[in-house]
């Protein structure tokens, strides 16, 4: 991606040697927000098809109601970790360039801070096209005091990464604003990440060995997530990454998951292990309770799961009632886990025979 570093009133005029048809650019904010709308309004002038931005601060999104063809938006609160690392190096500007992107760097805070330290609730807004929202390191929690600004009718896919602790350990509170503001949506990717997660998170796409992190403390369970997202009733794809943080999760979750959205398509639970830390849990699904998600969610196509616990008498029993999940193509399971006594190997061995015939098209990915 080019970079064009500009303020208001110089360098503007060079954007008409760049082709109309840019449909993609990155901007990044700083402290002096009276220069927002005019850069808004020098960019919508010359590339009135922009279709993808990524905007560093929330403060950005009302001034680009005026896009009819943005589609899909990256928003990210935490900007000074990358002005580091994501300069690119030449000069833009060329007779007749046909880039098909370009990023836009001006009044960066050279001080590391935040434009709006406090949550702000901008006037309603609306970006009619806007189909995938991206909400990056919201370390602070202003995005669930900003979702009930925002008139997204089309947006279909959201992800939003989020510090827990926060909202004092409340996951109702961003998850309840998130269906409340958008309860259309198909689908919904949620990274919970702890202060240190995001952190590190944050430098390890900057720095190449960022800070170890050696203990968590932190604890979520997936239950707590399911209720307040119960409103999103056309949710097709849930995908769920619990970072720096102790995950729970159980057979009765799972269940309450498929109760639900019986229509789902795509699950995934993905343990992100940061530094020396596994991030699981100590309540942990076991594995036969997949032939009841499967007879509930007959069109599930993706599962993925941090572990499962190996129960073989669960498993013979479930295996007399099977009844194969043709819909199935890609199944991962983490750790395989067995109570004391039994052998490992040979619980695995039957683990993945039932897998097999529960999931006879799928592409497994079992115990590791």
């Amino acid at each position: 991606m080019n970079t064009w570093w500009c303020s208001p009133g110089t360098g503007s005029g060079q954007l008409a040697l760049l082709n109309p048809n840019v449909r993609e650019t990155a901007i990044e904010i700083g402290p002096i927000p009276s220069w927002d709308a005019q850069v808004a309004e020098t960019l919508l002038e010359y590339f009135p098809q922009l279709e993808e931005a990524y905007v560093g601060g929330s403060n950005w999104m009302p001034l680009l109601s005026k896009y009819p063809h943005l589609k899909t938006l990256r928003l990210c609160y935490l900007t000074h970790v990358y002005a580091g690392s994501r300069r690119s190096s030449g000069h833009p500007f060329a007779p007749g360039s046909k880039m098909p992107e370009f990023k836009v760097h001006y009044r960066f805070n050279q001080d590391g801070g935040y434009s709006h330290p406090v949550p702000i609730s901008p006037s309603p807004f609306c970006l009619p096209a806007l189909q995938v929202l991206n909400i990056e390191c919201d370390e602070l929690g202003h995005a669930p005091y900003i979702f009930p600004s925002m008139q997204l009718p089309a947006l279909r896919t959201l992800s939003y990464a989020f510090d827990p602790n926060v909202f004092k350990n409340h996951l109702d509170v961003p998850l309840r604003a998130i269906a409340t503001a958008f309860p259309h949506l198909t689908t919904l990717k949620l990274s919970v990440v702890s202060s240190k997660g995001l952190e590190h998170v944050l430098y390890r796409a900057a720095y190449p060995q960022p800070p170890s992190i050696t203990s968590i403390s932190q604890r979520v369970r997936l239950g707590e997530m399911l209720a307040p997202l119960a409103p999103l009733r056309d949710l097709s794809a849930l995908r769920i990454i619990p970072t720096d943080i102790h995950f729970d999760y159980g057979g009765a979750d799972l269940l309450a998951i498929a109760a639900a959205w019986p229509a789902l398509l795509e699950l995934k639970i993905v343990v992100d292990q940061v530094g020396d830390t596994d991030g699981l849990g100590a309540e942990v699904a076991s594995l036969d309770v997949l032939a009841e998600l499967a007879r509930a969610c007959a069109g599930l196509r993706v599962l993925h799961l941090p572990r499962t616990l190996i129960v073989p008498d669960a498993l013979a029993a479930a295996l007399a009632e099977i009844t194969p999940h043709h819909a199935l193509r890609d199944l991962a399971l983490g750790c395989g886990e067995v109570l004391g006594g039994q052998d490992l190997q040979e619980a695995k061995r039957t683990g993945r025979a039932f897998l097999r015939e529960l999931f006879p098209d799928a592409k497994l990915v079992a115990f590791s």
